[in-house]
């Protein structure tokens, strides 16, 4: 209900600011019913699996995390596996709706900011806001 929902909101914003801790506020949270996703944990994708299927699975991902395989490679094997990988959230584009022109001016105001940035050394995350479009 909306009282939960402006319950959890504000827990999370107490979390943010510092005022709860990560365990304080998941306790909270815990309180209003809300299930916490564990981190660092694969069961989902590997429901499906047997034991041994489950091991060669962890295997991959850590060859992956270890650098001996690329992310097309694991994601390949684990696929071969029966795994199903979860998708990536597919992100807005933040110039969706708006004419040429006016498109053509955020893009520009955005370049603007980003060599202003770049000139008192801020490095920027590599998000496709920001990158042109040949490094994408």
């Amino acid at each position: 209900d909306d009282q939960a929902k402006a319950k959890a909101k504000s827990i999370l914003e107490q979390k943010k600011s510092g005022k709860l801790t990560h365990e304080q506020a998941k306790e909270e949270l815990t309180k209003l019913g809300v299930k916490m996703p564990e981190k660092g944990k694969h069961g989902d994708m590997f429901a499906n699996l047997d034991e041994q299927a489950k091991e060669k699975a962890k295997s991959i991902l850590e060859q992956k995390k270890s650098g001996k395989l690329t992310h097309e490679q694991a994601k390949e094997e684990l696929t071969k596996l029966g795994v199903k990988l979860p998708e990536k959230e597919k992100r807005e584009d933040i110039f969706a709706g708006l004419d040429e022109a006016t498109k053509t001016k955020a893009k520009a105001i955005l370049d603007n900011e980003k060599k202003q940035l770049e000139e008192l050394n801020v490095d920027l995350p590599h998000h496709k806001f920001f990158m042109k479009k040949e490094d994408k």
